[in-house]
């Protein structure tokens, strides 16, 4: 079981001005964050520097008291697993070659084991397993997408917007499954989305992006 706290100090985002105000926010295993906030209001942008993708204009994201710009990238690959809301679409590779990926930031090679097969099963995905990805649905995609992080058995997960394209009782399956794998798992898993009528139940913690402030919602939720 992971052991695993996620602290953000004096965090401001964005290229060459900031987008989002300075964050301070602290998180323990044990959760499941909901992001929400309008399309351009940061969410994706967030997550991507959550994950080292983009640099920050300053402040630190510290993982278990050491700042994330102290690991390596393989360091990086063994903490965090991140779900962009990007489409590969190939003949040549199938959803289990995506779901086996992720097991390379623990072996440095492309396994098939247990938490590829338990991944696969949790994101119910048995059927379309050996079908190429061009020939998936977006909704399809999503789900091996989210099966590769879960495969990847990081302590924490960062998931841009992964009930696309899915259908209403999919959304509620994933959310629950989500809350679930935080909780027995002792994991960090957050998540940006549009879809907080669906997840009201299911998040922890709930986060807001609106005019350039992220805000703690979390009470307000309740």
């Amino acid at each position: 079981m992971h052991n695993v706290q996620l602290d953000i100090k004096g965090l401001l985002v964005g290229y060459n001005t900031p987008l989002l105000a300075s964050i301070d926010l602290q998180i323990s295993g044990g959760s499941l964050v909901i992001i929400t906030g309008e399309n351009g209001s940061g969410k994706s942008t967030f997550l991507k520097h959550l994950a080292g993708i983009e640099t920050p204009i300053s402040g630190q994201i510290i993982i278990n008291q050491t700042p994330l710009s102290k690991y390596s990238v393989a360091e990086r690959a063994q903490l965090m697993a991140l779900v962009l809301n990007q489409k590969i679409d190939e003949p040549y590779i199938t959803v289990e070659d995506i779901v086996k990926m992720g097991r390379y930031a623990q072996y440095q090679s492309i396994v098939l084991d247990q938490n590829v097969e338990e991944a696969i099963k949790l994101m119910k995905i048995e059927h379309i397993r050996h079908k190429y990805l061009n020939q998936i649905s977006d909704g399809e995609w999503q789900k091996t997408n989210v099966a590769r992080a879960i495969a990847q058995n990081t302590p924490i997960i960062l998931l841009d917007e992964p009930t696309a394209f899915l259908d209403y009782p999919s959304k509620i399956a994933l959310f629950k499954d989500l809350k679930q794998i935080a909780l027995a798992f002792n994991k960090i898993i957050l998540v940006s989305t549009h879809d907080i009528h669906v997840c009201k139940n299911e998040g922890t913690r709930f986060w807001h992006i609106q005019n350039g402030v992220l805000t703690d919602n979390t009470q307000s939720v309740w």
